[in-house]
This record gives structure tokens, C-alpha cells and sequence, in this order.
């Protein structure tokens, strides 16, 4: 495999964070590491900066992911009978969306489907469905062409942070935790049990109280070995709070703890106590 370098682009309400690597088939090279701010209104604000930047690290750039934030697109959990057929189930999705987005087209979005708890014995499970507007992805699509570049991935912040999880903490895989995404306006939360998600939800508080709450609320009885934090506006005292709340270890989430052997980059020092911020732009930059 030749080498290539990759882009993620993690993208907030206000703030992106920029993490380049290059990557061959046995080894992931951290090139640069990067936050800006949103500086012009417009919706691609994020792709713009890293497109026009004269930063060395971009200059061969092949391929960019972006996670999204959540707030972009439209996430939507319910129940669906196990027993439909796979026609049935698209069918069941496309009336959830209905019913939930004003004057639905299915055209109109691209949705990507969650299968978190299965109940067998009702035949149910809970289903999570992410909704994102064709003609948002189509813009994303269409500017990093004109750059000559490709969409390699694009999802949520939640999921890109997931795949940083899941590459740096193995372990994990085997344990049952909570992974918490928090953003200016918006925080996100998941009960990964046996490296699959399988509960889901989110508040528009970044009150640690109402983050420990819905944790609690969606976890259920599921016990909880250990609790991660990421994103770009994870509070300086939340782990505290959350762990006096709870009395579950918590850290912040280190996207770079075990996958990433060597760096170029000769600031990577400097982000420390920071690092939390690009779960979600390395989980999509590296997404397997």
C-alpha cells in the first residue's frame, strides 16, 4: 500500500479541529494538529480554511473525512419488529423520518442505520437512525473535488470518536462503558457494551448534572466499567463532578494513546491536557 495522507476534519458549532496523518499499510504518522474558529458564514466555513491553508503538512493531501456535528443532522431512535424484511425495515425508517422532519423527501437525505439493543425474545430492537441532507453532503463532495480531493468518510462527531475509541482502547471491547461528546451546544452520549453501541442519546445542556442524568437515564441497568470524555468543550471540572456523581473512573478519551507510533509533528507536546478535542477528526481520518 502506498502511502497516502488523510485529513479529518471534526466539526463543531463554532470550532473545527484539523488532525493529518499519513498512512501506510503497517504504520499511521501524525503530521499536524489544528484548531480554528468559524470565520466567514458560510456552510462549508470548515472545509474552506483547510482547502486555502499554505500549511506543508496538506500539501500532498489525497483524502478528507469529516464528522459532522450532530447538530447537522438529525437523529432519530425507535423500536423496530426483527421480523421485517430488509424492504419492510427501509420502508419503517423512511415513515420515522416522516413523521419526525417537516415535508420529508427520502431523496432529499442520506441515512445511515444503528442497530443498538435487541430484545430477542419480542423480536424488537432499538433502532438509531441518522439522517443527513443529500444536498449538505453533495456541497462537502463537490468543493474537495474542485481541490482535487476525495470524501473518504463523513459521519458524526459521536461516531468518529467512537472509531478513535476503539483504536486506541482494544480493551474496551470487551468492557461496558460510556463515551460522552461534548460540543458548545449539545452533548452526545453512549452505552458501548462489547465494542458495539447500545444505547443512545443526547441533551442540549452542557450542565454536568443533566449529562450525568441522561447517562444514567439511557444506561439503565447496564453497569458501567468506565466512563470517556471527548470533544471540543469538555469542561474543566467535569470529570470531577461526573465522577463524584457516579463513582465511575473517567478520563478524557486520547485518540493518540496506542495507534499512533511516530509524529512529525513537533508541537504535539504543546496539546496535551487538548487532545480530547480530535477523537472525532482521527477517528474519521482513520476509519477502517
Amino acid at each position: 500500500m502506498a502511502k497516502e495522507i488523510i485529513a479529518g476534519i471534526g466539526v463543531s458549532d463554532r470550532v473545527a479541529h484539523l488532525a493529518v496523518f499519513e498512512v501506510k499499510e503497517h504504520k499511521t504518522k501524525l503530521l499536524h494538529l489544528e484548531e480554528f474558529t468559524k470565520s466567514i458564514e458560510d456552510d462549508l466555513w470548515f472545509l474552506k480554511q483547510v482547502a486555502d491553508s499554505g500549511n506543508r503538512a496538506l500539501k500532498n493531501l489525497s483524502k478528507v473525512s469529516v464528522a459532522i456535528n450532530a447538530n447537522s443532522a438529525f437523529l432519530h431512535l425507535f423500536p423496530m419488529d426483527t421480523t421485517l424484511t430488509q424492504p419492510e425495515q427501509n420502508e419503517h425508517v423512511h415513515w420515522e423520518l416522516a413523521n419526525n422532519i417537516q415535508e420529508y423527501h427520502a431523496q432529499d437525505f442520506v441515512h445511515d442505520i444503528h442497530t443498538l439493543k435487541v430484545q430477542a425474545r419480542e423480536q424488537v430492537a432499538d433502532v438509531l437512525v441518522v439522517a443527513v441532507r443529500r444536498s449538505f453532503l453533495n456541497k462537502i463532495q463537490e468543493f474537495l473535488t474542485a481541490k482535487k480531493l476525495e470524501l473518504y468518510i463523513a459521519d458524526t462527531n459521536y461516531f468518529g470518536a467512537e472509531q478513535a475509541l476503539y483504536l486506541n482502547y482494544p480493551e474496551n471491547k470487551i468492557r461496558t462503558f460510556a463515551l460522552i461528546c461534548s460540543a458548545e451546544q449539545r452533548v452526545d452520549v453512549g452505552i458501548e457494551k462489547n465494542g458495539r453501541l447500545i444505547h443512545y442519546g443526547y441533551t442540549l445542556s452542557n450542565s454536568p448534572d443533566e449529562i450525568v442524568k441522561l447517562m444514567k437515564r439511557i444506561a439503565g441497568d447496564a453497569a458501567i466499567d468506565q466512563i470517556l470524555c471527548c470533544g471540543s468543550y469538555v469542561q474543566p471540572h467535569l470529570i470531577d463532578l461526573i465522577h463524584n456523581s457516579t463513582e465511575i473512573p473517567v478520563e478524557l478519551l486520547n485518540p493518540f494513546r496506542q495507534f499512533i507510533k511516530t509524529s512529525t509533528f513537533g508541537e504535539f507536546n504543546s496539546f496535551n491536557g487538548r487532545k480530547h478535542r480530535y477523537a472525532a477528526s482521527t477517528g474519521v481520518a482513520l476509519w477502517k
